[in-house]
């Protein structure tokens, strides 16, 4: 009988070694036959049609909005149209106008690949400047760069 018993006292554990083994041999086989999609496969890109149409509208540059500084509020015009006043009282109905007035005035611009030039003194309000970008934004215009004014000094 006590030739069944085990020396040394040693329980008993897991073989680390064979349960590795296995892992890895898992892994290599899970690696090498997944198949991954192509990066280029999942994005949706349409190219358009190339046209004379679009190279005559393109000409025009980027469309050209000033913002000019009152006592009373702001002054957007759009190239050169009358000037819309962005009064502190009343700004909505300004705002509505500006927006009105920019998707007239954009008809005759390609302002998806040209996009808009925002022109701005140094004396125009921020809040001005904000609540006229948001316009745009919401009216299509993606591609606005803003040019700042400066002030010569003599």
């Amino acid at each position: 009988m006590s030739g069944l018993m085990r020396r040394g006292g040693g329980g008993m554990g897991l073989r680390m070694t064979a349960m590795i083994d296995v892992i890895f041999l898992l892994l290599t086989f899970f690696v090498l036959t997944a198949r991954f999609p192509k990066p280029e496969a999942n994005l949706p890109v349409v190219m358009p049609k190339p046209s004379t149409e679009t190279a005559a509208v393109s000409d025009n540059g980027p469309m050209k909005i000033y913002l000019k500084a009152i006592p009373t509020g702001c002054q957007v015009a759009f190239g050169e149209t009358k000037p819309i006043e962005l009064l502190q009282d009343d700004l909505v109905t300004g705002l509505v106008e500006v927006t009105n007035d920019f998707l007239d005035a954009a008809k005759s611009f390609n302002i998806t690949e040209n996009g808009l030039e925002l022109h701005c003194e140094d004396a125009v309000e921020w809040d001005y400047v904000v609540k006229v970008y948001d316009v745009l934004y919401r009216s299509g215009a993606r591609k606005i760069a803003f040019v700042s004014l400066e002030k010569q000094n003599p």
